[in-house]
Order: C-alpha cells, then structure tokens, then sequence
C-alpha cells in the first residue's frame, strides 16, 4: 500500500518515520504486509498519516546590560563619547521541524559599527553559518561589539536570521532592530587646593599663611566629567591680588607635561598640576588667584572651561633688628666684653633689618653717648632700597627682611627705628655699644680727630664707655649704657 504527496491534503507531509514506537510508528509513504490472505485478515503494524510543518525561528538582540531597546524611542542613551556597548542575540527554533542552513547577520542602517559577530552553535561550533539542524525549541547565542557613536547620531542595526525546514524544506526567518544615541555633554572641572590641602575657594576660608613665610605650594586636579574626550586643553593660573604664582606645570595622562596639551583628554579621567605662591604680604586685601582649565569637545568642537579660586592672608607682624659692632667685629655689648682701644679709637659697623612681614616707614639712626667720649659723622647708606647714600632718616620703605648698613662709626651706632606701613604702629630694636676703657672715640671715615682734652685739675685716665642705638620717629628707643671712672687729676 502506497501513500505519496499526492494522496495527502494541500499542505501536509506524510508523518514522519521513526517518531513514534514500532507499533504507532507512521510508515514513509509505503507499507507492505504478506500473511494478508483470508477475508478479515489485518495488520494493525502498519500506519500512515500525515502533519502540517510549520517551520519558524526567533532573534532577539540584547546589548550587554539587557535592553531590548527594539523601536528608536526606546534608544539606549551610551553616555560617554564615541558611544560603544556590547551586543548578544538569541536564536531559537520555535517552529515545529528541525533547521538547517542556519545563517545569523547584523546590518547597520545607522550610526556607528557593529563588528566581532560570533555564534557558538549547539554542537560547539562557531560562526555565522550553520549546517544544523537546530532542533524544535533548541537556541544558541551569538554575541557582537558596538561601537563608534558619535554625538547627535542616533544608532540603528538589524539582527537577521535565516534557516530551511529539514523536511518540508520550507525557508524561514526573522529579524530584531537595536537603537542607541549619546547626548553630547561635554564638561571638565578644576579644583585647586594648597600644599595643605586647604580648598579655601572662598574668602570667608582664607588660609593664613602667617607660619609658613607667606608662601605654599599649590595643587590643581583636571577632570573630564563630561560624555565627549576633549582636545586643546589649556592650564593658566592668574593672580588678581597680593602675592605671585609661578612654576605652573601640569603632567598629562600620556606623560608629557606643560600647560597645554592636544589630547585627546579621555572621559572621566583626570591629571594633576603644581605651582607655588610667594609673597603673600600683610594688607587688607587678601591673596586671591584664579585657576582655569578651557578644552574642547573632540568631535562636536564645543568649547568647555571651568574655574577655581584660592584665597590667603598674612597677619601683620612687623619688626626691626639692629646688629653693633667696632671694625675688627668685636661685638662689646656688655661689660665684661669691653674692648681695649691703644689709640683711643675704633669704627663702628652696625646692620638694621627688618625682620617683619611689612615694610618700614620713617627710617630714624641715631646715637646717644651716654659717658666718655665722641661719636661724629655718623651716616646710613640706604641707595640699595631707593633711599639716599647717606644720611641718618629716610622716608622708606624699607623691605621686609632688606637689611640697611651704615659706613663705621666713631665709637657706638646709634639706635635705628621705624614704623610698619599701612598700621603705623611703631617697632624698635636696640644693639648696646661696644665697651671700651678709652678716653676717646673717633670715626676714621669722618672728620679728623679732635684734640685731646687740656689737662686741668683733674685727669681722665679711662673710661667705660656704653652706647645706644636710639629707634627715632616715636617708634622706641634703643639705650646702653656705659661707665667712666675718675681718677683725681695732678
């Protein structure tokens, strides 16, 4: 008995053979029984039928975090700039035959690359083509790399599958879109910090730099906190009052250093630069400085840039220091230190400083003998401040830490005064004259020596001689003291 495509419905097939067990198994189209000889006699082995195949696949493609993301207003937002993002698509026979001549593909139709497309079929190959056959309800993966967004694009691809029923060899297939974009927002952001890591971006947080001599080194982290890598960025710094930065250099992400660099300067990374503020001085204007960084989007050329202050103070502390001594460096401050003169006279030497953190105003040298002897010419050399060569007063200012030397003088320097700018609020400083047994002092760089006192009723014999340095201008007084002894004359 015989059973062909022609005995069957309009879309059907003869069951298929081997499915079911010998005794419901369908036979292929032919069955043949010999022991069929008498009248009622039967074979109840032999089976025919016939199905419908109703072959069908399915993809589904995912990107690596499980969006299915399908329709354009379902696009995937990538973020950073170019957008990228892994892709993974499903494929499963959920027809009712078996596949071969499996074949998996993926087209861009807009913005961006898909490349790497690889399957691992069921029997451990791999590809984008396959024999078979894929069994009823069997899938496997295939996995891809997306790529190369740009901004104000917005990425569309599709995933194809295509295969052939084993039996009915009727082709089928299937398809599934993906969409992605990145919104351009490109950024960058400056933050500037002292050595201390004081942020002090404000002038409520001014640091006040009164220990540290006025000076810091200074910190600036770059970040990329935008979505698109930058190029062109630019480093500066800019002083608006009271003190100087200097020695600004950065060190790139590619190693070089500098206050510039091309890029590109990649998403959510970031580089440090250094520099060091100096001369800090007292005023009721603190120090305020500016960093700024300027970069540019690498693909959309938008200009970005960012700011960020510090501000620092000194307190006022000002001060003056006068050190005294006679041309051979003796010192002679005290008593017991007295210096003995042969010929009755020496230079003195004395250095003024100022040793606050403001400049000195009205300048006063001047110099008291208290017992024995003469000091004369006394003069100050202050040209190297923008004062006058010679002279015991100056208007000033005299820096803060420039030392002022006077030329030698006879027997003591006089006391050296002056007052801090813009507080006028006095200082002083005082260095004893040096002790000497001598009758007489005189200065070599002045006037000739006066001549000796005329003997009468009584005889200087020796003296102690004490000298003050006397800070004029009503800022203080420097005074030392010293003793002369008599002895009762011829």
């Amino acid at each position: 008995m015989t059973i062909g495509s022609t005995t069957v419905a309009t879309g059907y097939l003869p069951t298929l053979t081997g499915s079911g067990t010998p005794a419901t198994d369908s036979a292929l189209g032919v069955a043949v029984s010999t022991d069929l000889t008498a009248n009622r006699d039967k074979d109840l082995t032999l089976d025919f039928g016939d199905w419908r195949p109703a072959p069908d696949v399915d993809i589904e493609k995912l990107d690596a975090a499980g969006h299915d993301a399908d329709a354009a207003a379902k696009a995937l937002e990538l973020g950073a700039v170019p957008g990228a993002t892994g892709l993974v698509f499903v494929v499963k026979n959920t027809g009712t035959e078996p596949l071969v001549d499996v074949a998996i593909s993926d087209t861009v139709l807009a913005g961006g690359t898909v490349t790497g497309l690889r399957c691992t079929f069921p029997g451990g190959s791999t590809g984008v083509s396959w024999l078979g056959p894929l069994a009823v309800g069997a899938s496997f993966t295939c996995s891809g790399q997306l790529s190369g967004m740009l901004p104000g694009t917005v990425h569309h691809d599709r995933a194809a599958v295509s295969g052939t029923g084993a039996e009915s060899r009727i082709a089928v297939k299937d398809a599934d879109d993906y969409f992605a974009k990145v919104t351009v927002a490109p950024a960058v952001d400056i933050e500037k910090l002292d050595a201390a890591g004081h942020d002090a971006d404000q002038v409520a947080q001014a640091v006040d730099l009164s220990g540290s001599k006025a000076a810091t080194g200074l910190v600036f982290v770059v970040r990329n906190t935008g979505t698109e890598p930058l190029v062109d960025v630019t480093v500066t710094d800019t002083v608006v009052s009271n003190g100087s930065v200097t020695g600004l250099s950065c060190t790139f992400p590619d190693g070089s250093s500098g206050r510039t660099w091309t890029g590109p300067f990649a998403v959510g990374t970031s580089f440090r630069c250094t520099a060091t503020l100096a001369g800090v001085v007292p005023s009721a204007t603190p120090h305020e400085d500016i960093a700024s960084v300027t970069g540019h989007g690498q693909y959309t050329a938008t200009t970005v840039t960012d700011k960020d202050g510090y501000f620092a103070t000194v307190t006022a502390t000002p001060g003056i220091s006068v050190v005294k001594g006679d041309e051979a460096g003796n010192a002679a401050d005290t008593r017991e230190d007295a210096v003995r003169l042969p010929d009755g006279r020496t230079g003195l030497v004395i250095t003024v400083r100022n040793t606050g953190n403001q400049p000195l105003v009205n300048v006063s040298v001047t110099d008291r003998v208290w017992r024995g002897g003469v000091v004369d010419s006394l003069s100050c050399d202050f040209s190297a401040f923008g004062g006058p060569a010679t002279g015991t007063t100056w208007a000033g200012p005299l820096p803060a830490g420039g030392p002022s030397r006077a030329p030698p003088l006879s027997t003591t320097l006089p006391p050296v005064t002056g007052t801090r700018t813009p507080q006028r609020s006095p200082v002083k400083e005082r260095s004893p004259t040096p002790w000497s047994p001598t009758a007489t002092r005189t200065s070599p760089c002045g006037p000739p020596p006066r001549a000796p006192l005329p003997r009468t009723g009584a005889q200087f014999d020796g003296a102690l001689p004490r000298a003050a340095l006397l800070v004029g201008g009503g800022l203080g007084l420097v005074v030392a003291a010293s003793r002369r002894r008599f002895r009762a004359g011829r």
